[in-house]
């Protein structure tokens, strides 16, 4: 699966509201997939209402029980459901998720807040426009 799948496989889970599809209108405009996906990365990481919204959106995905912060459990549950539809072959190990929650998790509470998970968002999205040799 290529980049451009991977990065709307994130977007496919925060679709729910027109600003995200606003954000991925780009896809329609352009050809070169390569630059498609480059160019919509850099319009969600260079726009704070984009990138906010974003992670407000996912976070209300896997926050199931709403207490507002994202338990191991919740995430190893979306990882893990999630993983095709964002290009993995295979979903990672619960080892494998456990070890990046526990280096999300800045203040070792064992509970991801809003600002933890947007730091793993903006961190995916800047590796993924580097994979894309941008």
């Amino acid at each position: 699966m290529c980049i451009r799948d991977r990065i709307y496989g994130l977007y496919v889970l925060c679709t729910q509201d027109r600003l995200f599809k606003n954000c991925w209108s780009l896809i329609h405009i352009r050809m070169d997939p390569k630059l498609v996906a480059v160019d919509s990365i850099d319009k969600i990481l260079n726009t704070p209402e984009l990138f906010n919204g974003m992670v407000e959106k996912l976070f209300a995905i896997i926050d199931k029980d709403k207490s507002g912060g994202l338990d191991l459990n919740e995430m190893e549950e979306f990882i893990t459901s999630s993983s095709s539809s964002m290009g993995m072959t295979t979903p990672p190990s619960k080892e494998s998720i456990k070890e990046m929650f526990e280096k999300l998790d800045v203040n070792k509470d064992k509970i991801l807040s809003k600002e933890e998970l947007s730091v793993f968002v903006k961190n995916m999205l800047e590796e993924q426009k580097k994979a894309l040799g941008a």
